[in-house]
């Protein structure tokens, strides 16, 4: 994360981006949405988000399914 950037956005101040996505059935991040923050802050942590590393997919009934996870991402920078 780079946090040099978030500072000058943010001069401080506390926030909190909404983060949203799915973990596909095959374990891969996709359709993240970050909102609530300024864009730039926002669309770096979409960025992050979809960079991370495969996940063990979610399984119903013995097949591996997609599940939509939000979470709240707070932040405070000085």
């Amino acid at each position: 994360f780079d946090t040099k950037m978030a500072a000058k956005v943010m001069k401080g101040a506390p926030l909190q981006i909404e983060a949203e996505l799915i973990i596909n059935s095959e374990g891969k991040v996709s359709e993240v949405k970050a909102t609530g923050g300024p864009e730039e802050l926002d669309s770096h942590l979409e960025e992050i988000l979809l960079s991370l590393k495969n996940f063990q997919p979610a399984m119903q009934n013995g097949k591996a399914v997609k599940v939509r996870y939000s979470f709240p991402v707070s932040m405070r920078f000085w």
